[in-house]
Formats: C-alpha cells, structure tokens, sequence
C-alpha cells in the first residue's frame, strides 16, 4: 500500500512501524492489526473463491491501491480508525466494483450483496 500511496507512511507511523512483518502479531500494535485484519477482509472476495470479482494479480494490486488512496482521503476526517477503515473499505470497493477494467461486470443486486 506504501508503494502506490508514500504519504500513507506518515499516517500509518501513528499507529507503530508500518514497516513491521505484520504477519508476526507480536510485532505490531493494535492499529496495525486493525489495518491488516481490514486489508485481508477487503482483499478477500476480491481475489478468492470460483468467481473472484478481480481476476488478475495485476487488478488485484490496482484494487488494493484503492483501498490505500482511500485511506490517505479519508484519514482525519472520521472519529476513529475503525470508523476510517469502514469508510476507506467501503468507498475503494465501490470504486473497484465501477470500474469494469479492475473487475467484473455485476448486477447492482450482486454489488450490494458484496
């Protein structure tokens, strides 16, 4: 996410070392683990199962850094990070689902069940 979005650097030293192996719990704050627990439940329909809404590794990138340009938008402007990883989540996979180059085309029903 800092690849396609460095000024998230400067928000996510808030919450510890972003730069930390997230994987190891050990090694990270709660704000971290809240970011990584949201990045793996955006990320997950996206890229998972029989049909995936994004089918390449690619897009799948390019949907993830989405999610990261949300994050630096709305960052600030909401009470707390669970409230900005709701919103961020909410308004990148909005985008993902409209933009029929990153994912496949749905219907508005199968886009609000997602």
């Amino acid at each position: 996410m800092i690849a396609t979005q460095p000024s998230l650097a400067s928000i996510l030293v808030n919450f510890g070392d972003w730069n930390a192996d997230i994987a190891n719990d050990a090694d990270v704050n709660g704000g971290l683990l809240k970011i990584r627990l949201a990045v793996e439940a955006y990320g997950t329909p996206l890229g998972s199962g029989t049909a995936p809404l994004v089918g390449d590794a690619g897009n799948q990138l390019a949907a993830i850094a989405q999610l990261a340009a949300e994050l630096v938008t709305i960052v600030g402007n909401s009470a707390s990070l669970d409230e900005t990883l709701a919103l961020a989540s909410s308004a990148a996979l909005a985008r993902v689902l409209d933009d029929q180059t990153l994912s496949r085309k749905l219907t508005n029903i199968q886009q609000n069940e997602v």
